[in-house]
């Protein structure tokens, strides 16, 4: 009878103790991504006729949802298309119209819970190579980015982006 009190005791502590400890202290709550394909009008070309790229171009927006009062800091965004350093913009408003939604009608928003804040990035392309466990991570999400909050790495990926109309440049 004892032990089985005993037992009975742990199994209460670590109900009550055990998700304050393997809680993540970070608040980070969703990422949103977007990407749009912008296509040139003319596409320059060499001597030869050949095009000197394909004049399709990939614009990607990213959006974030945050608790509490402190934010974590933005370092980098990892895409199939290359990599990017981040700026930071906080979103007074709770929603956020990007665009609309490719072969849709329908338009393509973001929006924060109550008492939450919304971050739009904005992407300034880099040189960098992609580190080893990123490239495993991208093989099956679309994005992957890396904050840090409170001294500690995070990385947070999104398996799937909302693709919104292309854009034809004349």
């Amino acid at each position: 009878m004892k032990r089985l009190s005993r037992l009975l005791l742990q199994i209460c502590c670590l109900f009550l103790v055990g998700p304050a400890c393997g809680q993540v202290n970070q608040n980070v709550v969703k990422l949103h991504a977007f990407i749009m394909e912008t296509v040139e009008g003319n596409i320059p070309v060499d001597e030869k006729g050949d095009p000197e790229k394909s004049g399709v171009d990939h614009l990607h927006f990213i959006f974030a949802e945050t608790t509490g009062k402190t934010h974590p800091q933005w370092n980098v965004v990892y895409t199939h298309y290359g990599v990017f350093t981040v700026q930071p913009e906080k979103i007074d408003s709770a929603k956020v119209t990007v665009g609309k939604k490719k072969n849709s009608s329908e338009t393509a928003t973001v929006s924060a819970k109550r008492g939450n804040q919304l971050w739009k990035f904005n992407l300034i392309p880099m040189k960098a190579r992609t580190p080893g466990d990123i490239a495993e991570m991208l093989k099956t999400n679309a994005v992957v980015v890396v904050v840090e909050f409170k001294g500690v790495q995070y990385k947070h990926k999104v398996a799937k982006v909302t693709e919104l109309e292309t854009i034809l440049y004349k």
